[in-house]
């Protein structure tokens, strides 16, 4: 970089668009080429075929940049790394986890490989970063954890206050819908679609919040599309076959 701006960029030239700079440094860099010599008065760029000719070939997968660090998660189930809290869940507090840092995310795996959590990667001070899904698990399995659970705040209040109704089983259901609906349309979509099926009066199941989930991912009713409305009506007990 010293060597093209000493030799390209002194003094500084002006141009008016990014394309103008762009062809004048390919321009500078093809001149720089020609008159470039070996020390035994070959070209470089003959040189540069012989020494392409000698490399190696790349890996046939991409490089994973990322550091790998092992985090005891605490009693809430958060582990910390590069000074910054992350959310395994509660279900694995205690535990010794594998937390992979890469330039945006943060993978938490457990043993035998087993992933746990892919969270964005935070830097300084800040809240414990967290995936409502992360959580989802641990209150299937313990469906009376969820009136403690901060998974409450992600969610519509109504929906919160729907699951609060249930007995276990009712919450273990909703929650595993809601889980396998997030992995196609996201937690939101899914949150959404859950709360419908309980404005019907109804225990969300996986097909059904799995079908509006993807409707609501996809802005389903939108112009141009069909309209389906009538559908959350029957969900929500407002309409009648008229006979």
């Amino acid at each position: 970089m010293g060597f093209l701006r000493r030799n390209l960029l002194v003094p500084v030239p002006a141009f008016g668009t990014l394309p103008e700079l762009n062809a004048f440094l390919a321009e500078g860099c093809a001149r720089v080429n020609a008159a470039a010599r070996c020390r035994d008065g070959r070209p470089h760029g003959e040189a540069y075929r012989e020494d392409l000719a000698a490399m190696r070939a790349l890996p046939g997968v991409e490089f994973d940049a990322v550091r790998w660090v092992t985090a005891r998660a605490d009693k809430r189930g958060y582990v910390e790394a590069d000074g910054r809290e992350y959310v395994a869940g509660p279900a694995w507090h205690g535990r010794s986890l594998l937390v992979g840092m890469r330039a945006s995310t943060v993978e938490i795996l457990a043993d035998r490989g087993r992933r746990v959590a892919v969270l964005p990667r935070a830097f300084g001070e800040g809240p414990a970063v967290r995936n409502p899904l992360s959580l989802v698990p641990a209150i299937i399995a313990r469906p009376r954890a969820f009136g403690e659970s901060t998974i409450r705040r992600d969610m519509p209040p109504g929906l919160v206050e729907g699951i609060d109704r249930m007995d276990s089983a009712g919450r273990r259901r909703t929650l595993r819908s809601i889980g396998r609906a997030s992995e196609s349309s996201g937690f939101e979509a899914a949150c959404e679609a859950a709360l419908r099926v309980v404005e019907g009066g109804r225990v969300p199941d996986d097909a059904t919040v799995d079908v509006l989930a993807r409707r609501i991912a996809g802005g389903g009713g939108e112009a141009g599309g069909a309209d389906l409305s009538v559908y959350d009506g029957f969900l929500k007990g407002a309409v009648t076959d008229g006979r």
